[in-house]
């Protein structure tokens, strides 16, 4: 067995020392405190690993681990092994060490998130099942030991910290959407407004005011064209429309990631009208999304199926069509072809027309079950 040196008290001075290598070093006057810091500089000390005892077999891995393996990756080793070997006494022997060992080291690690406990009993059982195969021990002590599982991180911030990181981003970084509702243009007799209360929503979620604007406050094309700027430069974020004002002469794709569909316009045309604002050259995202709201138990479910199945997809007007519960694909001519963006109905029995969920020059589509504010307006 080898020799350690051990920690003395001097009372003349009141204070601990050990002499490693013939050198005396300064403890400290705690003396719980002078003999973690006696492990530690012994843990630091260069000398051949004992492999009789625990310690040395996690330092005789460490020693192949870092002329084996990348820099990062001894690191993370080092890091867990150390955490271990804290926690069990540093003259354990290596038959002596038990699955308990690893059990205690984890269950004070509570304060760990699941991810880092995780690690660190990897990083055991790993050592340990190296020294069993390169023969240093006969049979690691911690096969079939039971890992913590790895925990989804859910960080929650709150409306202030939303702010201020959107605060963070450079203007000409930030992206652009549109929003388009024909319904509830102007407010209703008991005072409703539908583009009131997407403001209000957006507001809410922590965007400026000033940087969401809708269409008819710009009374003149002097007007227009100045707001259509501020939407290319990043100044205007979010602009809110409807189908006549924006389907045609607004040229604002620079910035566009996003575009919403709060309701479902009458004519198909419409539809290619309002999408041509973002699927358009001069656009600088290689990816956009176009969201439809579907609201379950009213109308929109049936428009969009019309809408969806009119020749402004390339497919004939389905014959046969039994609009109470017949389906659309299965009374189609021909097959039809992925040319629109897919989307989906909500409490109806009409499915997807087009089969697909994806659609031509990556343009992501994703569809929503709800009516107002979608995910997209605010990621």
């Amino acid at each position: 067995m080898p020799h350690f040196p051990k920690p003395f008290f001097k009372k003349g001075r009141g204070v601990w020392y050990v002499e490693i290598d013939h050198t005396q070093h300064n403890l400290g006057s705690d003396k719980d405190a002078a003999f973690e810091r006696n492990h530690e500089l012994m843990r630091e000390r260069p000398h051949e690993a004992d492999l009789s005892l625990a310690l040395g077999v996690m330092d005789a891995f460490l020693t192949w681990a870092k002329d084996n393996k990348a820099d990062r990756t001894f690191e993370w080793y080092q890091r867990h092994l150390k955490t271990f070997s804290k926690s069990i006494p540093p003259l354990l022997a290596t038959g002596q060490i038990k699955k308990h060992h690893l059990t205690a080291c984890l269950q004070a690690a509570k304060t760990l998130n699941g991810t880092t406990q995780n690690g660190l009993c990897r990083a055991v059982v790993r050592a340990f099942r190296w020294a069993e195969n390169e023969e240093i021990i006969q049979r690691s002590p911690f096969r079939g030991v039971e890992k913590p599982r790895n925990k989804r991180r859910t960080v929650i911030i709150s409306d202030d910290e939303y702010a201020f990181l959107l605060s963070r981003i450079p203007a000409e970084t930030r992206g652009a959407q549109m929003i388009f509702c024909d319904l509830g243009v102007h407010p209703t007799p008991w005072g409703y407004s539908a583009y009131d209360d997407t403001i209000a929503k957006l507001i809410a979620r922590g965007i400026p005011r000033e940087q969401i604007a809708a269409i008819g406050e710009a009374d003149s094309d002097a007007k227009k064209q100045s707001l259509f700027e501020k939407v290319r430069t990043g100044q205007v974020r979010v602009l809110l429309g409807s189908t006549q004002k924006m389907g045609t002469g607004t040229n604002v794709q620079k910035r566009l990631v996003a575009l919403h569909h709060l309701d479902a316009p009458w004519k198909p045309a419409e539809v290619e009208q309002r999408e041509g604002r973002i699927l358009r050259q001069g656009n600088e995202n290689e990816e956009v999304a176009i969201y439809r709201y579907v609201t379950t138990g009213s109308f929109d479910s049936f428009m969009w199926v019309r809408r969806a199945s009119r020749s402004i997809d390339g497919v004939a007007w389905p014959r046969g069509l039994n609009h109470t519960c017949g389906s659309v694909r299965s009374s189609l001519p021909t097959p039809a072809r992925a040319v629109r963006p897919g989307w989906e109905a909500v409490g109806t029995t009409y499915p997807d027309p087009l089969g697909s969920r994806t659609t031509p020059r990556g343009v992501l589509c994703p569809a929503s079950t709800a009516a107002g504010v979608g995910p997209g307006l605010v990621a």
